[in-house]
């Protein structure tokens, strides 16, 4: 999904749910959906997440235009370490 904050500047952002398999396409952002029931969520930087927990997001091959298979949702010692890396969702 393609955003803008409210100075204007876009950005893109995924979704990454838990216990839901899914292709993430590469985007500046991943917003964690922790409790869907609350709405709790948080944003992180993509290269971010991909530098602490590469093993969480596997490039799948032969895909264009690229998909990250996100299919190990973070611990949370994991979720609690991105979360102090969290962009302002504005």
């Amino acid at each position: 999904m393609r955003w803008s904050k409210d100075n204007g500047e876009a950005y893109s952002s995924c979704i990454w749910s838990k216990d839901i398999p899914s292709l993430l396409p590469k985007s500046d952002r991943i917003t964690f959906l922790v409790n869907p029931d609350s709405n709790e969520m948080f944003s992180v930087a993509w290269d971010d997440v991909q530098t602490r927990i590469p093993e969480s997001l596997p490039q799948e091959p032969y895909l264009f235009p690229n998909r990250f298979r996100a299919y190990l949702y973070p611990t949370s010692e994991q979720l609690t370490m991105l979360r102090a890396l969290s962009i302002d969702i504005n």
